[in-house]
């Protein structure tokens, strides 16, 4: 296999990855409540440490006036940088891992929501590797290959690894249930 190869299988894997949309509330503000309902869940069930009234206060919607009548609409959780655990801006789960998220979203004139870009963060506590996972969604396409639109990222920001799109809770149910501390290093 050739790198025209592999360019060609790349491409491929990132249409499959995008053909499908995942599902989106209608509003702006449904969204909010959706996500909103996941965070304070999280935070009743003890996977969240935060109090409710700081779940309030991290989770922000800003909307704005896009193209032909569209409006765009930015949900951001917590600080859109990692500043360390100086810091109150984040979720944090219980096993000292913090997340942090910013998703943008198109909504047009009756039409169906699409999901422009997203960054999902998970950081680990100190001395663990990897030290983090991000998941993204790139506005813009870029070579497969090196830079899916839709990938992840595990520890390394050279990394990139297709990934299925998903909407935004969808995410955070991973990133809240699905992905432990990792242990100790193998022998």
């Amino acid at each position: 296999m050739g790198i025209d190869d592999a360019r060609s299988m790349a491409a491929q894997v990132e249409s499959r990855t995008l053909t499908q949309s995942p599902w989106l509330p209608p509003t702006p503000e449904e969204l909010v409540r959706a996500v909103r309902k996941c965070l304070l869940t999280a935070a009743d069930e003890d996977i969240l440490i935060n109090p409710q009234y700081q779940i309030h206060k991290l989770l922000k919607m800003d909307k704005k006036e896009g193209r032909a009548g569209s409006m765009v609409a930015i949900l951001m959780g917590g600080a859109t940088i990692d500043k360390g655990q100086e810091t109150d801006e984040f979720f944090l789960r219980r096993d000292g891992a913090r997340i942090s998220f910013g998703v943008t979203l198109m909504y047009g004139d009756g039409g169906a929501p699409g999901l422009v870009s997203f960054r999902f963060s998970l950081r680990f506590p100190d001395g663990v590797s990897p030290r983090w996972v991000r998941f993204d969604l790139n506005e813009r396409a870029g070579d497969p290959l090196l830079e899916p639109r839709c990938h992840a990222h595990s520890g390394a920001d050279c990394l990139r690894i297709a990934i299925p799109l998903m909407g935004p809770t969808e995410i955070l149910g991973k990133l809240l249930h699905g992905m432990p501390v990792p242990g100790p290093p193998l022998s």
